[in-house]
């Protein structure tokens, strides 16, 4: 039945909020209350990311109606009031995955968030905490160490693939439960200081490259060929790390589980090039002419500045067919990627910008929904605000467009560079010179 009143159409059986009191068609059953999405929405990223609010009028009982600007204060605590309760639904495969892999790889030493200069340019973060969705929630992603590599007596290379798929599963499993499982909170060295954006994509960049356990610059043993199943298990390492920095970023950490996983696979594979060149520059320093390829935790090739081409003795163990399909795309690597960032010498927080730039940047990508590309270009616009502020405040540059420009070709060359893996996996499928439908999985890099 419908009355009129005032122009104003009513239907008598929509259910009403509990929270604000909203009557409609949205209205439901949402965290076992009767609620509208609105309300449930900004319920679950509130406890989901651990926000905490005060009362506008400081007198805890503020009104909360639909239609006007609510406390938030008061607003969750109607909320938890009416008998809201939050439960994240994981399966039981999933979950039993995530007891093995949550306990994160201990880290070596790193200097404090703000080591020589602190970081005093700011920007709430709260202002993205209304717009944040919370969770339920391959070219070459390379085999773990137990890949079995062996030499037959005329020289070619034999492979275990079973061993190889069999471990791999494995490691998919951890990646995926890590992504299903809680926000990683990162360590701050001043608790009550609430980093940006920006800032917190810093502070884990920090406290990633220090699990790599990397040798000393005077340890490396340069130009020595790498044995293939120490390489991949080197190679290896990075993928749980890249799941559990990205876990760490509360703003990814409240998306659906889906979401997450989209947003992954377009991530590892520029994340993974970039990072490398990172912290070979940070061991080996941006100096000198060469450039330092890293193949180990101890171990790395020296790439003279005239000649950007794939070592033909990469691999011990691998014959010279298969060394030399990497070649054109190792050269775009080394010419595009490597030395464009050693030229630029980018500091922390450069690096940050850009790494954010390779999270959020690929909004038109299908199977994201409204609100997170909405979120994805809120973050972009802060931290763009805020890397003026640092170059303007902190480094004293009015014209710094030169660099932003440089970055953004990095971003472009990295995803370039991507596909390139990704066709030169295809060639290796089609010639058969390796068995890589292992890399045909749930995780695998979506270019």
């Amino acid at each position: 039945m419908v009355k009129d009143e005032g122009k104003k159409v009513v239907e008598e059986d929509d259910d009403e909020c509990l929270c604000c009191g909203f009557k409609g068609k949205q209205v439901g059953v949402h965290f076992q209350v009767n609620s509208c999405r609105g309300c449930a929405g900004f319920y679950k990223r509130s406890i989901t990311l651990g926000l905490q609010f005060r009362c506008r009028r400081g007198n805890y009982s503020c009104e909360i109606k639909a239609g006007t600007k609510m406390c938030r204060y008061c607003r969750l605590a109607k909320a938890k009031k009416a008998g809201m309760t939050l439960r994240t639904k994981i399966n039981e495969n999933t979950k039993e995955k995530y007891e093995e892999a949550k306990v994160v790889a201990p880290t070596t030493d790193s200097s404090p968030v703000s080591s020589n200069k602190s970081i005093s340019f700011g920007i709430d973060n709260e202002r993205l905490g209304s717009v944040v969705q919370s969770p339920p929630s391959t070219s070459a992603l390379l085999s773990p160490s137990q890949t079995m590599v062996s030499t037959t007596p005329e020289g070619q290379t034999s492979i275990d693939y079973k061993a190889l798929q069999t471990n791999f599963t494995k490691t998919v499993n951890e990646i995926k439960a890590i992504i299903a499982g809680p926000y990683i909170n990162v360590i701050l060295y001043n608790p009550n200081f609430n980093p940006t954006c920006l800032q917190r994509m810093t502070i884990c960049l920090q406290q990633y490259f220090p699990k790599w356990g990397m040798k000393a610059k005077e340890e490396f043993i340069v130009n020595e060929p790498v044995a293939f199943k120490d390489f991949v298990k080197f190679r290896k390492k990075g993928f749980t790390m890249y799941a559990e920095l990205l876990m760490s970023i509360p703003e990814f950490a409240g998306l659906g589980y889906d979401e997450k996983i989209l947003i992954f696979r377009i991530f590892w594979p520029r994340f993974g090039h970039l990072c490398s060149v990172q912290h070979a520059l940070q061991i080996f320093g941006s100096e000198g002419s060469n450039c330092m390829f890293l193949v180990n935790e101890d171990q790395a090739f020296s790439i003279e500045a005239n000649n950007n081409e794939y070592p033909s003795n990469f691999f011990a163990d691998l014959g010279e067919d298969k060394n030399s399909i990497m070649k054109p795309s190792f050269s775009f690597f080394i010419n595009n990627l490597y030395r464009p960032l050693k030229k630029l010498k980018l500091d922390q927080i450069e690096f940050s910008f850009l790494i954010l730039q390779v999270l959020w940047s690929h909004k038109k990508r299908d199977g994201l929904s409204e609100n997170t590309i909405f979120v994805m270009e809120k973050i972009l616009q802060l931290a763009s605000t805020e890397l003026h502020n640092y170059y303007v405040y902190e480094k004293g540059l009015d014209n710094y467009s030169w660099r932003l420009v440089e970055i953004t070709k990095l971003l472009a060359e990295s995803t370039q560079y991507a596909i390139m893996m990704r066709e030169v996996m295809l060639m290796i499928k089609i010639f058969g010179l390796f068995d890589v439908s292992f890399i045909d999985n749930e995780i695998s890099a979506l270019i």
